[in-house]
């Protein structure tokens, strides 16, 4: 207070920036000649509140809605993604990781809705599905599957199991959150199963590909578009991509090896979904032709499929690296 009258006082055009550590002093050391009054205390409260911010995935904070969602996906780029997403909206969110733990999970928090993606390790979403409806407990609670197999077994097969809803699953969360709202606001009458609930999407094997060598498999537009513009959640997934593509990649082959089929339909799958994010449509659609040679058990004549994903991986790995460096 008294640095700042002195400095006035010496030089009237002097910049004087003032620390007050008690806020009841910022008015007087202003009125002592300071500029600016900086409070140590404040300006970590704000730090700490744009930080709940950025966690609860937007730029406003929502009230809690009071209801428990459960988000089952083996691929943690995806669940990162659907989960800030839910959470930004004001849902309590458990995540899992597999069908077992989808289960354990089901049965300890007693959610209010449960999204399970079909393809998962151990049980999948569909063996979850209809071992909860088995139980009263789960009697009446609206279960989401979405998967990215074909349209018409998935809905029959998800009707006969008891599912409220059978979506397709992509890397856009919209469909996902739009339909989770209608539920819970009652507009969606989920005791009337429609296979009309699943959205075909375009599937990337509809035209045929370019294998000649791409500049760059990133799309940063789509990868923003499916995180809702928010750098920090796009941050979050590159990375998350980055740990674990080289881990599946790994699996593959040794499913191709090994002529596990079922590993292998599972590990393509994981994949498509999560490259699917950045509009990689090439990898995609190659991950895709690993998918149907597990789901049909046909392993022959896969080698040169599988160095043709290889040279599309390196390459997106390669630019979302380049997209990491840039931040």
């Amino acid at each position: 207070l008294f640095i700042s009258l002195a400095a006035r006082e010496l030089n009237p055009k002097m910049l004087v920036i003032a620390r007050g550590e008690d806020p009841s002093v910022e008015d007087r050391m202003l009125r002592a000649g300071a500029d600016i009054v900086v409070s140590p205390m404040k300006l970590g409260g704000q730090q700490i509140a744009a930080l709940i911010k950025q966690q609860a995935g937007g730029s406003s904070l929502h009230p809690s809605t009071g209801r428990k969602i459960l988000l089952a996906d083996d691929h943690r780029a995806l669940r990162l993604l659907f989960a800030r997403k839910l959470a930004s909206t004001g849902h309590e969110v458990i995540q899992a990781a597999s069908g077992d733990e989808a289960l354990t999970m089901a049965h300890h928090h007693g959610p209010d809705l449960i999204v399970l993606d079909v393809n998962m390790p151990q049980r999948n979403g569909y063996q979850i599905c209809a071992e909860l409806r088995q139980t009263s407990q789960f009697a009446d609670v609206p279960i989401i599957l979405y998967s990215g197999e074909e349209p018409k077994e998935f809905a029959q097969h998800g009707r006969e199991i008891g599912a409220s809803l059978c979506l397709h699953k992509t890397s856009n969360s919209s469909e996902l959150l739009a339909r989770i709202e209608e539920i819970f606001s009652r507009q969606y009458d989920v005791s009337s199963f429609a296979e009309s609930s699943v959205t075909p999407g375009t599937s990337p094997l509809e035209s045929p590909l370019d294998l000649s060598p791409a500049e760059d498999e990133l799309n940063i537009n789509v990868a923003l578009e499916c995180t809702g513009g928010d750098q920090q959640l796009l941050d979050d997934v590159v990375r998350a991509v980055l740990e674990d593509t080289p881990h599946t990649m790994e699996r593959i082959e040794r499913a191709i090896l090994h002529r596990d089929h079922q590993a292998l339909r599972i590990e393509a799958h994981s994949l498509k979904s999560a490259i699917a994010i950045f509009g990689a449509d090439d990898a995609a659609a190659l991950a895709e032709q690993l998918e149907l040679a597990g789901k049909e058990a046909k392993l022959g004549e896969i080698d040169e499929l599988l160095a043709d994903l290889q040279i599309r991986i390196n390459q997106l790995m390669q630019a979302l690296e380049r997209n990491i460096c840039k931040q």
